[in-house]
């Protein structure tokens, strides 16, 4: 598409309504989109503080903040999934982030407890999800963090075809088959009323 067009769509759409956490949400996804990961993150902090229930900004921004290798921002994308499952405490799909974050940040306490998490949700997985998990769970608990976090990114890449991982994602992430999610009210107008 036309990013420089959407871009100046956004930034309209943002001047109407400036305390809208989804008009930012979408201008950090679209920044991410153009491989401006700064200007991602700097939205997706923005959409945070304007929408504390704003939940795939919480766990976009966590995601960006993963690409780096600086601990500060490992610690902080850790500490966002964490408030996540405050309100989803058992949201696979942000568990399995939360572990991998874990184990790169060589927090065991962390993962130990994600792996206990992880095994209450684990019933009705398939054999090979299971394996990986089992594997996982090993590694964590003999300290082997290297090996765990190639575990935990094997583990979601075989859960990402289980329907409880998939819904849980939904919650959190943007549909892969959709660019952006669509608005489903108005931003400055009143919503109609649905009778």
């Amino acid at each position: 598409g036309d990013d420089d067009a959407a871009v100046a769509q956004l930034d309209v759409a943002r001047a109407l309504a400036p305390d809208s956490s989804e008009i930012v949400f979408l201008q950090g996804q679209l920044a991410g989109f153009r491989g401006q990961f700064e200007d991602a993150i700097t939205y997706y902090r923005q959409a945070v503080e304007l929408g504390v229930d704003n939940v795939k900004a919480r766990f976009a921004l966590a995601q960006e903040l993963e690409q780096s290798s600086d601990d500060t921002a490992l610690l902080e994308a850790q500490q966002l999934l964490e408030q996540i499952l405050d309100r989803y405490p058992n949201n696979l799909a942000v568990l399995v982030a939360h572990i991998r974050l874990a184990v790169t940040r060589a927090d065991t306490a962390a993962a130990a407890g994600t792996v206990d998490r992880l095994r209450e949700v684990s019933g009705g997985w398939p054999s090979i999800a299971l394996e990986q998990f089992n594997a996982l769970s090993t590694a964590v608990s003999t300290g082997e963090l290297d090996r765990a976090r190639t575990l935990a990114i094997l583990l979601r890449n075989v859960l990402v075809r289980v329907t409880a991982f998939l819904e849980s994602q939904a919650i959190v992430s943007v549909s892969a088959e959709l660019v952006v999610e669509p608005l489903r009210m108005f931003l400055r107008l009143p919503s109609p009323s649905p009778t």
